[in-house]
């Protein structure tokens, strides 16, 4: 639940920020629950969207009824 007088967060992270190729892209920055901020290497960041399956289940058993992928 929010908290009244805790930080303010920006929107989260939709991508990692373009490097040069070969060059480490810059680290990015978090903010954990409790309202710290620090800066982590983009390798440790996962997307908050990833791949699923959808299934749904008819008379003749269980079926892929959607796919939700990220890129």
């Amino acid at each position: 639940a929010p908290q009244a007088g805790a930080p303010q967060a920006g929107p989260p992270a939709a991508g990692t920020p373009g490097a040069p190729s070969g060059d480490a892209a810059p680290p990015l920055k978090v903010v954990t629950p409790s309202g710290k901020t620090g800066f982590v290497s983009a390798d440790a960041v996962l997307p908050l969207v990833f791949e699923q399956l959808c299934y749904v289940k008819d008379a003749s058993g269980w079926k892929i009824a959607g796919y939700l992928g990220g890129e």
